[in-house]
């Protein structure tokens, strides 16, 4: 078949490549390494999809353990030269430590060169020049490749803070003891950002409001800008009026685009170094401030957090004051309230300012909180707003057990309404307020009961997860928490004559008999509810085991070893197996799935075999993460096979560690 066309027409394959809108579309289903596989396949997709491993730029240093496994990129001279043709590819940054300080030097190189040329800096895509204020490139041991500014950058995340490997670095010395220079070089890389969307700075030092009043005026021309978070130490600031002053003055500056605003201010007696007296002596310093607005319409999401280095109490009419000016919060974050405010008057005036407010989170800020927090504020706060407004509530680092009379009413008011509750590093032995939300939340999508990170874990016992049922959560997809039921024998790894292989111990005493029996009669029927929870995406159950004594209670192994009965393992007659994973095939949609369901352990490896994994293939088809093993175990051959058995991917066997750079963190 000829074509009257005199030139050939394009492939499909072509076509694609050369439509930029196609290309940016496939990028969203893409990481990493699927993007470099796919410049592997030929000259058009390397040509045309090399700006996509640009899109995303980190430079933090995994580790595992001691040893680092992976550098900064940005310490590859390689990757810095094809940076350097694609920097307008670049869409988020992720930079800290000693990276931050490099990139600052490519900029100020790149710049410096348009100087030498004679090219006016203002007509480039940012239109900004070198200032006088700004400090000299440090000396690095890294040669500089000169970087335009990434002009299309949406998402910047700065931390100030050095890596423990760059501390002893000599060249670092000027950067990270002077504070006027971490300063300056921040604030001119802000200003070679003006489209940003989403910026985060932490552990930024400062002097005195003069330099804040100076960030403020560059954020302020970030029209695009929708969310901040910052993180700022002043020297000489001590009073937590000046404090409240410094925060109401940076709000009222900012963007009138700006939907979330997080902004804490943290007090350091001495700064280490010399806090650069005269590095501000340039005239572009002394502007005009950006004018204040009346009302933030925009604002949706606002975080108070207090400071720690003073016991002074705001006036709850001042903080009234700067609510009345947020009339579209929906989302609230209260961190540290016991140290500067009224909690009641505050409620009151929430109550009055926020008629949108809908979802909550309290940090009672754990290493304080012992003696001072009365874990009420947000118990009082939910039973004063109107019936079933609450959606979202997140409870942080309450130190001591919640009182089921004081969450009750709470819960109660909003039974209807909430879809997502957290309760991460709090007290919450006992866990009948647990048991409140389960059979009380019907609209329910998520709960999570994080584990403590210090002290006893976080648990709900047993008898009160069955005593709560039937649940009326049944439109669950995320459930993570931790179950607290008696050992019974085999549980701490003891093996006796009369255990049948594949089973738990058996008990050889009529009361340990009987211990199990009413063990795992309540058992069957917890894994019957968590059955019946069809819409399930995501579950986590960690076995905490209680031993003998009145109240006594102890983890005695990682959760992962501290197996729960017969939940992996099929029934099997001809051995007397109790088993009860068919009890979980109503998980058809289950994605991920963590906890105590370790298989390379004694008893995992007894109950877990060629008909479970089978049955997990035919029964949760979408299943992506098992926490079945470390990534020190050896994986059993029928294990791999369900690996395997996924058409469009493999799935996950292993553990994810605690500070791996997963995006879905354990659960």
């Amino acid at each position: 078949m000829s074509s009257s066309s005199s030139s050939p027409s394009l492939s499909s394959t072509q076509r694609f490549f050369n439509t930029p809108e196609l290309i940016a579309l496939l990028a969203r289903y893409l990481n990493r390494g699927d993007v470099s596989r796919l410049l592997l396949t030929s000259r058009l997709s390397h040509y045309s999809c090399q700006p996509l491993l640009f899109t995303h730029l980190d430079s933090a240093v995994l580790e595992y353990g001691s040893a680092k496994s992976i550098k900064s990129v940005f310490r590859r001279q390689d990757f810095m030269l094809l940076l350097a043709q694609h920097v307008h590819s670049v869409r988020s940054l992720h930079v800290k430590g000693l990276d931050r300080v490099y990139l600052f030097n490519c900029f100020l190189d790149y710049q410096q060169t348009l100087q030498r040329t004679g090219t006016d800096a203002s007509s480039t895509d940012t239109g900004v020049s070198i200032p006088t204020w700004l400090p000299p490139p440090n000396n690095m041991d890294f040669s500089v490749i000169p970087l335009a500014p990434m002009s299309q950058l949406k998402e910047l995340s700065i931390d100030v803070a050095p890596e423990e490997d760059d501390r002893d670095l000599s060249f670092f010395h000027l950067t990270f003891q002077n504070c006027a220079t971490i300063f300056s070089q921040v604030c001119w890389n802000l200003q070679l950002s003006p489209r940003l969307v989403k910026l985060t700075v932490k552990l930024l030092p400062t002097k005195s409001a003069r330099e804040v009043l100076l960030l403020a005026g560059i954020i302020a021309k970030m029209s695009t800008l929708k969310t901040l978070d910052l993180e700022i130490f002043i020297n000489d600031i001590s009073d937590s009026m000046e404090w409240f002053r410094i925060w109401v003055d940076f709000l009222r500056r900012t963007p009138s685009s700006l939907q979330k605003f997080a902004f804490s201010v943290g007090y350091m007696a001495t700064l280490e170094g010399d806090m650069g007296e005269g590095v501000f002596g340039g005239t572009e310093l002394m502007v005009d401030p950006p004018e204040r607005q009346d009302v933030l319409l925009g604002l949706t999401e606002l975080e108070l957090t207090g400071p720690s280095f003073s016991d002074n109490f705001i006036p709850t009419n001042d903080i009234q004051e700067v609510l009345e000016r947020c009339p579209n919060i929906d989302k609230i974050t209260f961190n540290r309230l016991d140290y500067w405010v009224d909690e009641d008057a505050l409620t009151r005036a929430l109550l009055r300012c926020c008629p949108k407010l809908r979802r909550i989170t309290h940090d009672t800020n754990y290493s304080l909180s012992y003696s001072l927090t009365t874990n009420n504020f947000l118990h009082n706060l939910m039973a004063t707003l109107p019936p079933n407004q609450v959606e979202e509530v997140e409870c942080k680092n309450y130190c001591r057990e919640l009182d089921i009379n004081g969450p009750q009413p709470a819960f109660f008011r909003h039974s209807s309404s909430l879809r997502r509750i957290l309760f991460d590093n709090c007290g919450m032995s006992k866990g009948r307020c647990i048991g409140l939300v389960l059979a009380e939340c019907v609209g329910l999508e998520e709960l999570e009961l994080c584990p403590k990170r210090v002290g006893q874990v976080s648990f709900m016992y047993l008898e009160d997860a069955v005593a709560s049922m039937p649940w009326a959560c049944s439109k669950l997809r995320h459930l993570s928490f931790a179950i607290a039921r008696d050992a019974i024998p085999g549980d701490l790894g003891h093996r006796g004559s009369g255990q049948v292989p594949g089973c738990y111990q058996i008990p050889e005493s009529e009361a340990d008999l009987e211990k199990t029996t009413v063990q795992l009669a309540l058992l069957e029927r917890f894994y019957q509810q968590i059955g019946s929870l069809t819409e399930l995406r995501r579950l986590g159950l960690r076995s905490t085991l209680v031993t003998s004594g009145v109240g006594a209670m102890v983890e005695v192994q990682d959760y992962r070893h501290n197996l729960f009965p017969g939940l992996m393992s099929l029934a099997a007659d001809e051995t007397g197996r109790q088993g009860y994973l068919g009890l979980l095939g109503g998980l058809s949609k289950l994605r991920e799935l963590r906890g105590s369901i370790r298989a390379a352990v004694e008893k995992g490896m007894e109950t877990v075999g060629w008909a479970e994994v089978r049955w997990m293939h035919a029964n949760w088809p979408d299943l992506l993460v098992g926490e079945f093993y470390d990534e020190s175990d050896d994986v059993g051959e029928h294990f791999l096979w369900l690996r395997d058995q996924r058409q469009q991917w493999k799935l996950d066997l292993w553990a994810a560690r605690p500070f791996s750079s997963r995006k879905n963190c354990p659960i």
